[in-house]
């Protein structure tokens, strides 16, 4: 006998169901009574089968009701014939399948390009899935006989690449079935046990009576399961929600009718009585009442009498933030003030990516859930390392070791430093988890010195750099237990892959110590039991998938890359399984397969034109319009006509969609709210459900509610989210918010409320007045007291003078800009500079031996000087690079260019190089060399022409006064500011050269290498540009006020250290340097100075006319002044002690002003704008303008944008900045 209970989601099946259960037991003999629902099912079933028989008081009779799934019943049916295979979980699938791959990799056609790609085996195994499904086998799919029916049907002919793409997965099926011979795939199981039912060798189902319930579809291999039940069992009851014959809504139970249609039949034609029974079926839902009337009319073209339905409403927010919080305070609302359970509400979510967002939404509002979303293991920090250490073994890279180093999971030593690996991975030695801290170093370090992946495996040991130990500690610790698993793994097949992963992680990473400390909270140290929980469920989960591995891959010979692929695949196929954690929670699932008893409001979110109904499952390889075809062609193609229509068309997929929408909308039995967001979570545009447009045909006064215009008082329901709502509420004045500061503040969230208050102020004070606003930035005198230094460099101090802001980012925020160490153009310069001072540095103290230096000595000196700068500057990697070689050579002669013209220079005038690199940030005095000269300086010819050229020794050169020992005190220049304090100014100064009068004062001349040609400007100076070396000589000058013997400011000197150019073959040094390599800057004029100076240009000019004559050409007077006119600063930039005076104290007073401004909060973009002359390599000046905005990375964020600065050029030409 077979019956069949069907009616509409009004109607309660399951009741019926159980019902007829019940009746069974009016007698007191033994029943076998067998309920089968689908596997989501099962617990909330047996929950109601007992609830119900406890209340009939037949608690006693409950073990004779086994509810069971179609797969149980396999299990037990097969096992009762003495199966003994194993069941393949997914991971067995996924290691099978990749093995089926590999076998046919070579015999593929259509889909050779695509097996080796990541995420293809997870295709296969859905279209084997979706093939089993439909109930064919890969006994059914044979190439051969696809290929000759395929000849034979002409219509089947012209659609060649789908016969290639079915014959290739007929031959991976084939492969696959037979890798799973001693398994059993939960799939087949159902079918094999079908027909062990049909040849009478299962006893399971005597004297029972079976009910099947809950379910909304069946799969091939289930209906032919029900089928071959019909043919041995007496009594079957079926239960289904549906409307049979009912044609306005065909298309919403089509597809169930079509099933009963095809169980029905089938009873019938084997001689078994049917009864269709749709009467006397309790009702769910009260009758007149809105849900009812959706059940009872929804997907038709009927429209309900109930004109303004209260307890259905469409909500429209303006994204899913919004949607989830007007959720999230809906339900607080019922519960609080509708007397409504928390276990009593659903959340559905169209959209699996909604559980992470609910879920923080619930947590504001302080709701207790549980989250039946299933949640794979992939995204879990502890696969995430696992992949990141199968990654970093299959492919060595820097990126990939950094990516490891990120998973937070490596330690380092807790002390010392290793010196080896003899005891370094001993248990004993204890470990400490990387810090965030140590791996941006070691990020940073990578970053910075530019390595690649070759130098990761040997230490780190550069020159000259402190942060390499720090380094390579980290490196030791993480990199070199991977390389000797790299080495250890070479040739292993795949279970000895797996057994040293899982041992380098248990023992080596100490990945147990790991998980329990990443359990601890941060502020008090105890555990945290959810975290604890989730840790431990995904560590028995890849210890079991580990274990299979192993077992599956022995004697398999895969590469990394492949096994990277199954690792990831078998956790993209691994879900975690969670239970309820409390009694009393809302139940926050998806459309398809959520369903729970009791539920008397239902919230369904992400109600999108492309989210709802949901889609049909994939097709696996096969595209919609290939699946249909096959569907359509299976007779034609040589498979099974039995299996003809087994695979779902696309109009029934459609069907199934919208019946399992129909079943969402009719779950509660009270309260329906539709929302959907005008924005997804990525920003993109949506629109509403077409299934919304259905619920308003039935009821068309439905209320849509705009989320975003229902007030503070609804959403303000936990104490977080109403402190978020205040938060947003920052820039406006209202009532509401008035209120909920008054609310905030009884909850003793003032302190809360008066931070952002003071924010609100601030940012008001600042945009008061419309034309001051421009760049105007204000901090927290307490703020600006924390972020600024008393102490700072000389060039910091010069970028202070140009824009406030960009010194607050730079200095106060400390966003500083990531650099390489790589020898790039922005590093030649740093490489001459080095070679210069190297080369003074070694002859400052005997500068005789220095004028005795031949062009090729200077020439191999540089060579030196430039590899050594590589080595300690950057990664020294230049080994057989022909490019760095010739660059090299190049910068050489550049070197010695400027060495030439030094030489000339200290030839002709009584400044000598004292100290180099002077560091002025420590009190400290200095010894002064002895390198005066009292004997004839001679330069060697090849050096007193930049070419080889012939010409006479030069004359005598004018002597310095000889000094005896003298001290140079060195400390940082002092600015007192007005309230008593001081700022500190330091720094370290390229070169400092001085002279000796012969009244015993010295004079210091501050020396900046600069590779380009750079000139000073005293009215810039003024407004606080380019004063960096004036800073430097100010220092040096106060440090030595109270010496015995004075001494005095001599100038500034920016010296070029580019090429020369060499643009006449007979130029000689002395020419060069009155050209474009004299110093250009500043000197301090007073009797002795002007002495020193007219002697080295009379000295200059001199050699040159001698020069001239040599050739036979006389140096006209306009040439003569011209080159006069080059070598000696005049004007503005050779002020007297007096005029130098006034300028310290304009520049220190403008400094102290800018402190003051900074460290009193005010820091505004107003950069200061001006011009600069720059002599170029023909000699000839060049203006160019310059601003602190060019190429400055904060301009985005100063609200400035060039609107208002101060122009220098403006303010001395008497035009007004603003205008």
């Amino acid at each position: 006998m077979i019956k069949v209970f069907a009616r509409g989601a009004e109607y309660d099946i399951s009741a019926a169901i159980r019902r007829e259960i019940i009746a069974l037991f009016s007698d007191i003999s033994a029943k076998n009574i067998i309920l089968i629902v689908p596997d989501q099912f099962e617990f909330e079933t047996e929950k109601a089968i007992y609830k119900e028989l406890n209340e009939k008081n037949l608690l006693l009779r409950l073990r004779e009701i086994h509810v069971e799934t179609f797969s149980s019943l396999s299990k037990k049916i097969l096992a009762e014939a003495f199966d003994k295979r194993i069941y393949a979980d997914e991971t067995i699938k996924n290691i099978l399948m990749h093995k089926a791959v590999r076998e046919q990799k070579n015999a593929l056609t259509s889909l050779s390009r695509q097996a080796d790609k990541s995420g293809f085996c997870k295709k296969m195994l859905a279209t084997v899935s979706m093939l089993k499904t439909a109930g064919l086998s890969a006994n059914t799919l044979d190439e051969n006989s696809i290929r000759k029916s395929a000849e034979k049907n002409e219509k089947i002919k012209n659609h060649l690449p789908i016969i290639e793409k079915l014959c290739d997965v007929s031959k991976i099926a084939a492969s696959y079935e037979s890798n799973m011979r001693k398994y059993l795939d939960k799939l087949d199981a159902i079918g094999e046990a079908a027909e062990i039912l049909s040849s009478n060798k299962s006893r399971f189902f005597e004297n029972a009576d079976i009910f099947v319930d809950c379910f909304n579809d069946f799969t091939g291999s289930q209906l032919y399961f029900l089928m071959k039940l019909t043919e041995i069992a007496e009594n079957i009851t079926l239960g289904f929600t549906v409307e049979l014959n009912e044609n306005s809504r065909e298309i919403l139970f089509s597809g169930l009718q079509s099933q009963i249609d095809k169980i029905v039949g089938y009873a019938n034609e084997i001689g078994e009585k049917t009864l269709i029974i749709e009467d006397n079926i309790p009702r769910r839902l009260p009758e007149k009442k809105p849900i009812s009337e959706l059940s009872e009319k929804i997907f038709g073209e009927k429209k309900s009498e109930i004109n303004t339905p209260e307890t259905i409403k469409i909500i429209r927010a303006a994204d899913v933030y919004e949607e989830i919080d007007y959720t999230a305070a809906k339900i607080k609302e019922l519960c609080v003030d509708g007397g409504l359970l928390y276990r009593e509400i659903a959340v559905l979510c169209a959209d699996s990516s909604y559980g992470k967002y609910i879920k923080n939404a619930l947590e504001k509002y302080e709701i207790p859930y549980f989250l039946d979303i299933p949640e794979q293991i992939l995204y879990q920090p502890l696969v995430n390392f696992f992949l990141a250490v199968i990654n970093v073994l299959r492919d060595f890279s820097v990126d990939n070791v950094l990516s490891l180093i990120k998973t937070n999971f490596m330690s380092k030593p807790k002390s010392g430093s290793p010196d080896g690996t003899e005891d370094f991975f001993s248990s004993d030695m204890k470990k400490c988890s990387l810090s965030k801290k140590d791996i941006d170093d070691f990020e940073n370090y990578i970053f910075e010195w530019n390595l690649q992946t070759k130098h990761l495996k040997k230490p780190f040991n550069y020159e000259n750099n402190p942060s390499a130990e720090r380094a390579e500690k980290i490196r030791f610790a993480v990199v070199e237990p991977i390389l000797i698993l790299r080495k250890k793994i070479k040739d292993k097949d795949g279970a000895e892959i797996t057994r040293l992963i899982y041992e380098y992680a248990a023992n080596d990473v100490g990945i147990e110590r790991v998980l329990y400390n990443r359990c601890l909270k941060r502020n008090s140290g105890e555990i945290d039991a959810e975290l604890l929980r989730v840790n431990q469920q995904v560590w028995d989960s890849l210890a079991k998938i580990f274990e299979t591995l192993e077992r599956e891959l022995k004697g398999e010979n895969i590469s990394l890359d492949e096994y990277y692929r199954i690792f990831s695949d078998i956790c993209a196929g691994t879900v975690l399984a969670k239970p309820p954690q409390f009694c009393d929670c809302v139940l926050v699932g998806d459309i398809d397969r959520t369903r729970a008893g009791g539920i008397r409001a239902a919230f369904i979110l992400g109600a999108s034109y492309e989210k709802f109904p949901t889609s049909a499952e994939g097709t696996g390889v096969f595209s919609e319009n290939e699946t249909e075809f096959l569907r359509e062609n299976i007779d034609g193609l040589g498979i099974s006509a039995l299996n003809s229509g087994a695979l779902k068309s696309v109009r029934e997929k459609y069907c199934l969609s919208i019946y399992r929408a129909y079943r969402a909308l009719t779950l509660p039995t009270e309260r329906l709210e539709i929302a959907y967001p005008n924005f997804d979570e990525k920003g993109n545009e949506t629109s509403r459900s077409q299934v919304i447009d259905d619920v308003l045909s039935v009821f068309p006064a439905v209320e849509i509610v705009n989320a975003s215009a229902l007030g503070e008082r609804f959403y303000c329901r936990s104490i977080r989210a109403a402190k978020q709502r205040y938060a947003a509420l920052l820039r406006v004045n209202t009532r509401e918010k008035a209120l909920l500061k008054s609310t905030l503040k009884k909850l003793d969230c003032g302190e809360f409320v008066d931070k952002l208050d003071e924010i609100r102020f601030l940012k008001s004070r600042k945009n008061a007045d419309i034309s001051d606003k421009i760049g105007v930035h204000v901090l927290k005198n307490k703020t600006a007291e924390q972020i600024f230094d008393r102490t700072l460099g000389a060039t910091s101090a010069e970028k202070l003078n140009l824009c406030k802001f960009k010194y607050f980012c730079e200095f106060g925020l400390k966003i500083r800009e990531k650099t390489r160490r790589i020898f790039n153009v922005g590093n030649r310069g740093n490489a001459v500079h080095y070679v210069l001072q190297k080369v003074l540095e070694k002859y400052c103290s005997n500068m005789s031996e220095f004028f005795k230096l031949s062009r090729s000595e200077f020439t191999s000196l540089a060579l030196y000087y430039i590899e050594e700068f590589c080595r300690i500057e950057t990664n020294g990697d230049f080994e057989g690079d022909k490019r760095a070689k010739f660059l090299f050579l190049n910068l050489a002669n550049a070197a010695t260019d400027v060495l030439i013209t030094l030489q000339a220079e200290f030839a002709a005038r009584d400044y000598r190089p004292k100290f180099f690199e002077l560091n002025i940030s420590n009190e400290g005095g200095m010894l002064v060399s002895e390198n005066v000269e009292n004997e004839q300086i001679v330069i060697p010819e090849a050096v007193l022409y930049t070419e080889k050229a012939s010409a006479k020794n030069p004359e005598n050169s004018p002597a310095s006064a000889v000094s005896g020992d003298e001290i140079l005190y060195v400390k940082p220049l002092e600015i007192r500011l007005d309230d008593g304090s001081e700022v500190k100014i330091t720094g370290r100064v390229d070169r400092v050269d001085m002279f000796f009068s012969d009244n015993q004062s010295s004079y210091i001349r501050v020396v900046d290498y600069k590779f380009n040609a750079k000139s000073f400007d005293v009215e810039n100076a003024k407004f606080g540009v380019n004063i960096q070396m004036l800073l430097y000589l100010f220092a040096l000058c106060d440090a030595n006020k109270n010496n015995k013997s004075p001494v005095l400011p001599g100038g500034i000197s920016y010296i070029p250290s580019a090429a020369s150019g060499a643009v006449e073959d007979k130029i000689s040094a002395f020419r060069l340097l009155a050209m474009n390599h004299h110093q250009n800057g500043l000197y301090v004029r007073d009797e002795n100075t002007d002495a020193e100076a007219e002697k080295y240009a009379d000295f200059l000019i001199n050699k040159i006319i001698s020069e001239e004559e040599n050739i036979n050409n006389q140096l006209d007077e306009k040439t003569k002044s011209s080159i006069m006119k080059s070598i000696l600063p005049d004007g503005e930039n050779a002020p007297n002690t007096e005029e130098f005076n006034l300028l310290r104290e304009q520049c220190i007073a403008l400094l102290r002003q800018n402190l003051e401004d900074i460290f009193s909060g005010n820091v505004c973009a107003l950069p200061v704008n001006y011009s600069e002359k720059n002599l170029g390599i023909d000699g000839k000046t060049q203006k160019k303008r310059k601003s602190p905005c060019d190429y400055c990375r904060f301009s985005l964020i100063c609200g400035n944008n060039g609107d208002k600065v101060i122009d220098i050029d403006n303010i001395l030409k008497g035009v007004n900045s603003d205008e």
